[in-house]
């Protein structure tokens, strides 16, 4: 890969943005465990996964505690690559361009697309108005590349 190549790149998460993400879908599988062995009777057996019912409900808040410090971090990090930006607006009133596949239309977005972006926007019409739509576009996007194929 050239140099100009290598600048032309946007690289999604680092390194140690994807270990962040590991250790919290890791915490996530631990909790939904523990917490369906608590939860309930038939479930229970689940506890031996963790040394017993005691060691269960006392692990149970801790593996919460771990992935609320975990992901922290992480949101602080991308906090500003989130925000709505002029090419975000631009990609969303194009959005029937996004569905048709059309990527040679759209304006270049930064590290994440407007879908991406608006998700987490402090604005709450963004969110509203995009996440749904612009979420759920990937089976148009997908049947259509089939079709074309």
């Amino acid at each position: 890969m050239s140099d100009n190549e290598r600048r032309a790149t946007v690289e999604r998460y680092s390194s140690g943005e994807r270990t962040n993400h590991w250790l919290i879908a890791l915490g996530f599988v631990l909790a939904a465990l523990s917490g369906l062995a608590l939860f309930h009777p038939a479930l229970f057996w689940l506890s031996n996964l963790f040394g017993g019912g005691p060691w269960t409900r006392i692990l149970h808040p801790f593996v919460g505690l771990f992935m609320l410090i975990v992901f922290v971090p992480l949101a602080a990090s991308v906090w500003g690559d989130n925000r709505m930006q002029a090419a975000d607006w631009q990609w969303l009133r194009q959005l029937q361009d996004v569905v048709h596949n059309r990527e040679e239309r759209l304006p270049e977005v930064g590290r994440y697309n407007a879908d991406r972006s608006s998700c987490s926007s402090p604005s709450p019409p963004a969110c509203s108005g995009c996440c749904c739509p612009a979420s759920s576009s990937g089976a148009p996007i997908s049947r259509s590349i089939s079709q074309s194929a």
